[in-house]
């Protein structure tokens, strides 16, 4: 089957580098008018090195030098060490920025900026082949109030367009290729084992009969089939059981391969150089729930990360019925996950930002019928979007 460019991916592609666009400019905006300076706790000197400084790079590149992104360059360009805390950062976008950034003649963030705006516009399109050719998901999380970082050196968009090729994969029942691409996901973001779990529960509802019926009734008839496990032992239930278990396996690997070369584990460096503790995801609600006072006393852009969490998971529950059990899973098993950080330096540690991934999969099956209310809604998100991004150029953590 041949893959055929349609007119609609045109207008997907453009409308995605027109906000490059208008990024770039508040970039340019900043750096003219303020002087940015990095917090001084950041570790990022090792990568600064790797800028350049003619007038394009100081103008459209160098701003977007920001947080995570002088992690990823790092890695990139020099590898992982046990003492920094780089090994708390996934692999697979540092090596693809190397590869191409010495392909750029070493210029690493270029090639970062480059991957993120290529990983989006796949994401959007997959997305919009997703959901039926419809256009209003890719507005939405267009207008996100953290969408920006897509197109970042960070690994939204390259871990999104991963967990939507899982999907559409599972959706095309290839459960092979789905759990391939599941396992690529983990060296994007570690959270990507949570897609194991959903080709699981993709699968029994396929493999039994369940696709025709609504969410809770699936979560019955799963309930209900629990009697006849027995019946997965066949050879057209072991394929799919066994790619399901690939993101552990490339996970489990991953865990090793650094151990035998000493240099620790990503919950190790969490600890050691944030002091960030992994803990079971109810002990970390609890921990949140103790901190909450400290609210009252918080900046900005905590009661924006808060907002969005409360608003995301009041639309995962009204629209539970209508969507498919796999992407619910793939929703609450994400949040549970944000919550394994139980001493985060933040309120909400960028929950704004790793909400990011979970928004298109809860969008599409929330109604909103006033024009109104609609217009109104992308333009408060809209604005609060620049708002963030002013201050993320100036070096101000926002997510």
């Amino acid at each position: 089957m041949k893959l055929r460019w349609k007119p609609a991916w045109t207008k997907i592609v453009l409308l995605m580098l027109l906000f490059r666009l208008l990024y770039g400019m508040v970039g340019i905006y900043v750096v003219q008018t303020q002087t940015p300076q990095p917090d001084p706790s950041v570790e990022f000197y090792p990568a600064a090195t790797l800028l350049k400084s003619d007038r394009f790079s100081e103008q459209a590149i160098n701003p977007w030098f920001r947080w995570d992104a002088a992690w990823y360059l790092r890695i990139a360009a020099f590898g992982y060490d046990d003492a920094s805390g780089s090994v708390a950062f996934a692999p697979l976008y540092g090596w693809l920025i190397r590869v191409f950034g010495i392909l750029l003649g070493k210029r690493f963030l270029l090639a970062a900026l480059l991957l993120s705006t290529l990983f989006l516009a796949t994401s959007l399109i997959l997305l919009y082949e997703l959901f039926r050719e419809k256009f209003e998901p890719i507005l939405a999380l267009l207008f996100f109030p953290t969408a920006f970082f897509f197109y970042a050196a960070y690994t939204e968009s390259l871990f999104l367009m991963l967990v939507l090729l899982c999907l559409t994969f599972i959706k095309k029942r290839s459960w092979l290729w789905a759990g391939i691409v599941a396992g690529i996901s983990v060296l994007a973001r570690f959270q990507g084992i949570i897609l194991s779990a959903v080709i699981v529960i993709a699968f029994l509802i396929d493999f039994w009969g369940l696709n025709e019926q609504r969410s809770i009734e699936q979560v019955k008839s799963l309930f209900r089939q629990i009697a006849h496990l027995k019946s997965l032992w066949t050879k057209k239930a072991l394929l799919p059981i066994s790619a399901a278990f690939i993101p552990f396996i490339i996970f489990w690997v991953y865990l090793f391969a650094l151990a035998q070369k000493g240099l620790g584990s990503p919950s190790d460096a969490l600890f050691l150089r944030w002091q960030i503790q992994a803990v079971p995801p109810w002990h970390g609600f609890t921990l949140f729930i103790q901190r909450l006072p400290l609210l009252f006393s918080s900046e900005l852009t905590t009661w924006i990360d808060l907002s969005l969490l409360i608003m995301l998971c009041v639309m995962a529950i009204l629209g539970f019925k209508k969507m498919p059990l796999s992407y619910s899973v793939y929703f609450w098993g994400t949040i549970a996950v944000l919550f394994t950080r139980g001493n985060t330096p933040h309120l909400l540690d960028s929950f704004s930002r790793y909400l990011l991934v979970v928004f298109p999969f809860v969008f599409p099956f929330i109604n909103i019928p006033n024009k109104i209310r609609q217009y109104s809604l992308a333009a408060t998100s809209l604005f609060i979007q620049f708002y963030l991004l002013k201050y993320f150029f100036a070096w101000y953590w926002v997510a």
